[in-house]
């Protein structure tokens, strides 16, 4: 049986771990911010360590999949915005989640990260809700902001979400949706992003 390396590392403002699978690192890092006042200032510092982290660990460029977690829901489109002009091109599948920090922050960021070693590694971006990777004979699909839309949206029978265009927002819990629409919702989302890059629910 294959062994793999693992270990765990934390500092000031940022934690990580990384393991070697398939001739690649996996890096998973959670980060928060130690200085900044407002939103702008504290995501970019959280966003650096990230980098920081990535960069000596893994490759530059390397983060396929993040979460990113708001004290608020109006820090949303703001938020998204400094993260979209701190990836550019290079923008992971990324999700906005309505949860405080612990520290009392207005941001804190969860990342994934592959990168060094002797395997070659394939990233293709598509949006800020879809990122392939491929490596080690292996694909992995990270899928984004999957959440249940306002009260009413469902989905139709093929799995399309109706109101599909309206997942790039973050809509908090409402009690005029039920579980299972919801969920419903969620997995027809689910479908129609894996169906961007060929491949079916059933296979996950």
């Amino acid at each position: 049986m294959a062994t793999h390396a693992m270990y765990k590392a934390s500092h000031e403002g940022v934690e990580f771990s990384a393991v070697d699978l398939n001739d690649v690192r996996h890096v998973y890092v959670a980060a928060v911010p130690r200085r900044g006042g407002t939103l702008r200032e504290q995501a970019l510092d959280a966003l650096r360590s990230i980098e920081a982290v990535i960069r000596d660990e893994g490759d530059r460029g390397a983060i396929t999949h993040q979460s990113v977690f708001l004290a608020d829901v109006g820090l949303v489109d703001e938020c998204r915005q400094v993260v979209r002009d701190f990836y550019n091109r290079e923008l992971p599948a990324t999700s906005f989640i309505l949860q405080p920090p612990c520290g009392g922050g207005l941001v804190a960021i969860e990342a994934l990260g592959v990168g060094r070693g002797g395997g070659e590694v394939e990233i293709k971006r598509m949006g800020e809700k879809l990122v392939v990777a491929r490596y080690g004979g292996t694909t992995w699909i990270h899928c984004a902001q999957v959440v249940p839309l306002t009260p009413g949206a469902n989905c139709d029978a093929g799995g399309s979400c109706k109101l599909f265009s309206l997942c790039s927002q973050v809509v908090p819990r409402t009690p005029g949706a039920s579980v299972y629409d919801g969920a419903t919702c969620a997995f027809g989302q689910v479908r129609s992003l894996l169906g961007r890059v060929g491949l079916r629910l059933e296979q996950v």
